[in-house]
């Protein structure tokens, strides 16, 4: 448990409890949006339990991995939640996920699911058990036909104005986009779903496609509506930023900086430090343009960029960093994923990542989410050291040794409703439960908490007969 201490009391008192404590949510669901979705809400003190496939999902030992073999991939999405293993291609299992939907009291009756057309999960079945149900299903497209962000963003036209301005496209990005802004809507809809819930008693059926995220999130941007009209596609750019001043530029070291100036004083600024207030006048002259402007400044980028460049090019990235210190210019060296590790690792504390020793992964990174303050600290998630985390466990006699189902069997076997991860209980430790401020748990070990999860939620059922 996370202790504050009371100004004038000499004593310890408890950190308050997390937003979401008291709620419960049930995931099926796998890859990213799901359980990106029910992390969230985890992080936030609800209390996620996973129901997996036997033999885990498609996605159970995707890459990266540990050292052990287990998905890295999978233990950060999943790290801190509960996990319960059904045979979801038998009438029994798939009555045991409809009774864990329907229980849970007040804080109860939350799913989360990227299962589409599947009839012993369709809302108005797990309606008749729960007249109040919140259900979030997440799918690729409208009405359910599979996808996944990466088909997605190549049918977005994204993938068109993505990668060099002159080199071989299209390119579609690294980070799944699409999954996590999925991920975030679900969980902002299923509080939005609860606060309704709360004053009038009403569920909810909530659906979410990659497709819809994607559309909605590109006409905002504006992508769209400018192809509507003009009539033509916005290009690569490389690393330029549209509409704006926005480049990289080497430095003599053989590093590069990413350097962007959105405002006046910003362009301002980086006239003044390097020194090129004069050429840049002449140069606004002869163009008759206003670099006070953004247009004006995007529109003359290769030109700016050539007076620039030299300044930049005769410095090291120490030389640069002391030259822009303290100025509002917007510029980063860019760095690797070895270089950022690194950084972390040496300043313990100061980031959301923090470095564990977990058995079987050994030291590993892990997180409790970007929201800081939910201590009344003003601290990331959890100010001290990691919790524990549940210990590792197998799952329970009967469960993940029934015969006829293989890893991917249940959900996943339909295309787009594959089950995902599992997890352990959230910030497991001496007086430390869910929706208490903690560490992030342990990473997930398949079906652990079978036995346990069934007898507390199924009024003590025997756990054997899943």
């Amino acid at each position: 448990m996370v202790n504050s201490r009371s100004p004038g009391t000499g004593g310890a008192t408890a950190a308050p409890p997390l937003p979401l404590a008291g709620i419960r949510v049930i995931e099926v669901g796998s890859f990213v949006a799901v359980p990106s979705a029910g992390l969230t809400l985890l992080q936030l003190g609800a209390r996620v339990i996973r129901v997996d496939p036997v033999g885990g999902a498609p996605d159970v030992g995707r890459w990266p991995l540990g050292r052990d073999g287990r998905s890295l991939y999978w233990a950060g999405l999943n790290r801190g939640k509960e996990s319960v293993v059904l045979d979801l291609a038998a009438a029994r299992g798939q009555e045991l996920l409809r009774r864990l939907v329907a229980a849970g009291g007040p804080g109860g009756g939350i799913l989360l699911s990227n299962v589409a057309g599947q009839p012993w999960l369709a809302d108005a079945v797990l309606r008749r058990g729960r007249p109040d149900l919140i259900y979030a299903q997440v799918l690729g497209r409208p009405g359910g036909a599979s996808a996944v962000d990466y088909t997605i963003n190549a049918a977005s036209g994204l993938a068109h104005a993505t990668g060099p301005a002159a080199g071989p496209g299209p390119v579609n990005g690294t980070l799944p986009a699409w999954d996590l802004l999925a991920g975030s809507y679900t969980a902002s809809a299923v509080l939005a779903a609860l606060r309704r819930r709360d004053s009038s008693g009403h569920g909810a059926f909530l659906q979410i496609s990659l497709e819809d995220v994607a559309m909605a999130t590109l006409t905002t941007l504006g992508f769209l509506p400018e192809a509507h009209l003009t009539g033509s596609s916005r290009p690569p750019l490389g690393n330029h930023v549209y509409g704006t001043f926005g480049v990289d530029l080497p430095l003599a070291d053989g590093t590069s900086v990413m350097l962007v100036a959105l405002t006046p004083r910003h362009w301002r600024s980086l006239v003044q430090v390097t020194g090129t207030g004069r050429a840049v006048g002449a140069l606004e002259a002869a163009l008759e343009a206003d670099f006070s402007r953004e247009g004006d400044r995007y529109t003359h980028r290769h030109v700016l960029v050539a007076l620039l460049r030299p300044w930049f090019e005769a410095r090291n990235l120490e030389e640069v960093a002391a030259a822009l210190r303290g100025s509002p210019v917007l510029w980063s060296p860019f760095r690797r994923f070895t270089d950022v590790v690194a950084e972390l690792v040496a300043a313990p504390g100061s980031s959301v990542v923090t470095e564990i020793t977990e058995d079987g992964l050994g030291e590993v990174l892990a997180t409790t989410g970007p929201v800081r303050g939910m201590t009344g600290t003003g601290a990331a998630m959890w100010p001290g050291a990691a919790g524990p985390g549940a210990e590792p466990g197998a799952a329970g006699p009967g469960v993940a040794a029934e015969p006829g189902v293989g890893p991917g069997a249940g959900p996943g076997a339909a295309g787009p409703g594959a089950a995902a991860g599992p997890g352990a209980e959230p910030g497991v430790g001496p007086g430390v439960g869910p929706g208490v401020a903690a560490g992030p748990g342990a990473a997930p070990r398949l079906g652990q908490d079978t036995d346990a999860v069934l007898a507390e939620l199924l009024d003590g059922e025997e756990p054997s007969s899943a």
